[in-house]
């Protein structure tokens, strides 16, 4: 895979190894990027928390990891919006397939590495791809593409009917006001609930907040 350069003007960014509640990961060496302008893929937040903590986005980790231990592992799990592969690798440390989507090829690259055996796709999902085809009920579904998430289930939307049994979706009313609109037709198929399981209220008074979606 070629690399393209980020908006700072690198063609590859360094990494380093760090240790995490999942074991050993590759991340960006974040610190030697963190004063350039634009999207650089080494100014990366989830690098800078793991280097110095066990967990990304710890509130999450107990209600993800609890449907994917009670799930049935013959069952496929997709990461839209993978990054450096958080979750594709908490999903193959139990033994599931996972397909991981991200749009930055160096991404694509610690996915594969965090997460050996992954299917890593490098997708920009904005571009109007193929929607995914799969004959396999979709355990988990973990959405988090920085306000595009539309995108992410128009991808979806051929399994969406009948496979997907669980999601994970972070909703951005700072980004963009297509929230209220999504959420709607996705009340339709699923229970939508905070991270602590209560019942989400449908008002937008936050800047982002992760959501679980379980099918009706």
């Amino acid at each position: 895979m070629s690399f393209v350069k980020c908006q700072a003007g690198h063609k590859k960014h360094d990494t380093m190894k760090v240790s995490t509640a999942l074991g050993e990961m590759t991340v960006w060496d974040y610190e030697k990027y963190m004063d350039f302008h634009g999207y650089c893929t080494g100014q990366d937040a989830l690098s800078q928390v793991l280097s110095k903590e066990e967990y990304w986005e710890f509130n999450n980790f107990k209600p993800v990891n609890k449907i994917l231990e009670v799930g049935d592992r013959s069952n496929l799990v997709i990461d839209v919006g993978s990054h450096i592969g958080w979750y594709s690798k908490m999903a193959r440390n139990l033994g599931y397939d996972v397909v991981a989507i991200e749009a930055d090829p160096e991404n694509c690259e610690l996915t594969k590495l965090n997460a050996p055996g992954t299917d890593v796709r490098n997708i920009w999902l904005e571009s109007g791809v193929e929607p995914l085809v799969t004959d396999r009920t979709i355990e988990f579904v973990k959405i988090d593409i920085e306000g595009a998430e539309e995108y992410a289930i128009d991808y979806l939307r051929l399994v969406m009917v009948h496979q997907v049994k669980n999601m994970m979706m972070e909703i951005s009313p700072c980004f963009n006001d297509s929230y209220p609109a999504l959420l709607e037709r996705l009340e339709l198929l699923f229970k939508i609930e905070e991270l602590d399981g209560t019942p989400f209220d449908f008002k937008y008074n936050f800047s982002q907040k992760d959501l679980i979606l379980r099918r009706l």
